[in-house]
């Protein structure tokens, strides 16, 4: 693909979809389903490809007492772009991804935790590998002492695996915040 493709032009013309469905009991919880498929053709156009993408995907929001709520989503689709040819230049992807999110709450105080997963599949058998898989969690705490004032702490733990040709696939890193926040 050429430098400086434009991620946002409508390159084939074709019309995509987008359905969703949610039902939702106040106070208890909210559940939606949603399908989406772009129209994407996989050709070229002017040095870029229009990628063909569809995922389904899933969420749950649930009220579990006064103060704490759980959130999750999750979605599994596939995504590809040029022919495919053998030998030609061309991706196939299939991927899931999901998050779990716990958050607690009493007055000016606020915990939350949350587990992310992403798994792609590399399924066009090119030289390129196209496959990685990961995990990340988080855990924040935040303290609203004033209405102009927060005080946060936040960590976050990400770890991934990427199989590279003579590269070790594991990474990974995490990170530790400590904030003061003003708000005007």
């Amino acid at each position: 693909q050429q430098d400086k493709t434009r991620p946002i032009d409508d390159l084939g013309h074709r019309i995509g979809c987008h359905a969703r469905a949610r039902w939702v009991r106040p106070g208890a919880f909210r559940l939606q389903g949603a399908y989406s498929q772009n129209g994407g053709d996989r050709e070229l156009y002017g040095g870029q490809y229009s990628w063909d993408t569809r995922f389904g995907q899933a969420g749950l929001e649930a009220t579990l007492g006064s103060s704490l709520t759980l959130v999750a989503e999750g979605a599994i689709g596939d995504t590809g772009m040029g022919p495919a040819a053998p030998g030609g230049p061309h991706v196939d992807v299939r991927f899931k991804v999901g998050y779990a999110l716990l958050t607690w709450s009493r007055g000016s105080w606020r915990a939350t935790a949350r587990l992310d997963a992403f798994d792609n599949e590399d399924r066009d058998g090119t030289a390129e590998p196209d496959a990685e898989s990961g995990r990340a969690v988080t855990v924040a705490a935040f303290w609203k002492p004033r209405d102009f004032v927060r005080v946060g702490l936040e960590y976050i733990d990400v770890r991934g695996e990427r199989p590279r040709p003579g590269a070790d696939p594991a990474l990974g890193g995490s990170s530790a915040l400590l904030e003061v926040r003003l708000l005007f």
